[in-house]
């Protein structure tokens, strides 16, 4: 004969449970990408080691459960799984960044997917066995499949509830920290309402609590004088002896640079002056802003000049203004959205488009690197225009570069390189013209300010040279993240 309900916990009760379970599962796989990324990147080797890890550790929990169901199907246990869920969560509050800083080690495949697993895979394990444990209780009084459905349905409703509450509202108005706060606070308090009976277990639920909530937040690491999140980034700004850097997600790389008092950043930024000097221009795109190096930079040499700048986070342009002395200028446009569907809507046409878009790290994302999306930029060009576009290479590795430079030979008549230490200018005109010509302007300028790059541009400056044979990025298939982990994994581990 089957064991009864517990007459103390409702049905509705354990419905409730299987609700904010659900919540808490897909808001921590939110949180999970949050977490990796100043380790080890956006990439999709990231996303799908968090994923596949959780899924694993999820599928151990059903199983797991159905046995434990089957063999006591009482209801203190189901709150027992939330207890040990909570405090391998705490610990995970306390030390993630030193775990994740001894994990970053293994690299951006192995070291995330480690991460992973010790990260989530015990907790996403215990509240994978709630499910299956709650059907086994509930039907006992309700028919199975109907218990089963109850249970999906309300935990997927939870589910869709922590994806949309995390991604739109916790995440970037509470930040990664005080996310995991909240949803350990949520599950201490749903072992709490199922042990009110018990004085002892209450209490021991309410003392996690509070330390949970007078956790300190972790500090931020060393050389960061600012950091946020958003949307989409992990945001931190560092300063020393050479200025301000700003660095999305991944701490390794830099997106802005600006020291007070300076045009100059001794960086790859400063060869996008190139646009001022190869053709006659008035109307400038710069797709990627970032902090607003390039702005400056443009509005320093020609302040007549008309800017257009597209940058996806908000935050980020806010940054701008406040570290990098992102000017407020009435020649300058910021649209805060995508760069490929701006690209879609806009009808009017620059003398040149300024792409540096990286996915807060090393990676490009991949719409962007596409033979369609080159055709959307040569569209958008005067007929004397030019695409400057970096392109990331490591020691002679030109690998990505290659790939991508043979896909903007599709749209571009001619294409030019100049190697940068470990960024390469891919230089790409609407018109076809020659190496010899572009060295012929560049050497009928008299502009002393931005000499050094000229004179390093006469003498480094090559031809792009068209390979037919070549593969090439689009659309339907275009292995961007590979081609950049072979050149980067080395620097991880």
């Amino acid at each position: 004969m089957s064991k009864k309900i517990s007459p103390h916990i409702p049905v509705t009760q354990y419905l409730i449970v299987s609700f904010f379970s659900g919540f808490a599962v897909l808001s921590l796989e939110m949180l999970g990408f949050r977490f990796l990324a100043p380790y080890f990147g956006y990439s999709t080797y990231v996303w799908g080691g968090l994923l596949g890890s959780i899924m694993a550790a999820l599928s151990g929990g059903y199983y797991l459960g159905g046995v434990l169901a089957d063999k006591k199907p009482e209801g203190r246990l189901a709150y027992q799984l939330i207890l040990y869920a909570t405090l391998y969560l705490v610990g995970i509050l306390i030390f993630y960044k030193s775990i994740l800083s001894m994990l970053a080690s293994g690299g951006i495949i192995w070291g995330s997917l480690a991460a992973s697993v010790f990260l989530f895979g015990p907790p996403m394990l215990l509240l994978g066995m709630l499910s299956p444990f709650l059907i086994k209780i509930i039907a006992q009084k309700d028919a199975v499949g109907m218990a089963s459905g109850k249970v999906f349905a309300i935990s997927t409703w939870g589910s869709l509830a922590g994806v949309f509450f995390t991604s739109f509202y916790l995440i970037p108005e509470w930040g990664s920290f005080r996310t995991l706060t909240f949803i350990i606070i949520l599950l201490a308090t749903l072992y709490v309402s199922g042990n009110c009976n018990n004085w002892l277990k209450t209490g021991g639920g309410a003392a996690l609590i509070a330390f949970t909530i007078i956790s300190p937040s972790k500090p931020v690491s060393s050389g960061v004088i600012y950091q946020t999140e958003s949307a989409y980034n992990l945001i931190q700004i560092k300063k020393n002896s050479e200025g301000y850097s700003l660095h999305l997600n991944d701490g390794r790389w830099s997106h802005s640079r600006y020291k007070k008092g300076f045009i100059s950043t001794g960086n790859y930024y400063d060869f996008m002056l190139l646009g001022t000097l190869l053709t006659p221009f008035s109307d400038v795109l710069i797709l990627g802003t970032g902090a607003g190096t390039s702005i400056r930079q443009f509005l320093f040499f020609e302040p007549k000049v008309h800017i257009d700048a597209v940058e996806l986070d908000p935050k980020v342009v806010e940054a701008g203004k406040n570290f990098f002395n992102l000017p407020d200028h009435p020649n300058l446009k910021i649209y805060v959205e995508d760069a490929r569907p701006f690209l879609t809507r806009i009808e009017k046409k620059y003398d040149v488009i300024e792409m540096d878009i990286f996915a807060g790290g090393p990676f490009v994302p991949f719409y962007l690197s596409t033979q369609e999306y080159f055709e959307l930029i040569n569209a958008k060009l005067k007929p004397q225009g030019l695409l400057l576009m970096n392109a990331l290479r490591i020691g002679q590795n030109d690998v990505f570069a290659d790939r991508l430079g043979q896909t903007i030979l599709k749209e571009f008549p001619s294409l030019f390189k100049l190697n940068l230490n470990n960024n390469v200018l891919l230089i790409a005109t609407k018109k076809e013209t020659s190496l010899e010509k572009l060295k012929e302007v560049l050497k009928n300028q008299n502009n002393t300010k931005i000499k050094p790059i000229v004179e390093y541009t006469l003498q480094n400056l090559q031809n792009f040279p068209k390979d037919l044979e070549s593969d090439i990025f689009t659309d339907d298939q275009a292995p961007t993240e590979r081609l950049v982990y072979e050149m980067v994994k080395d620097s991880y581990n």
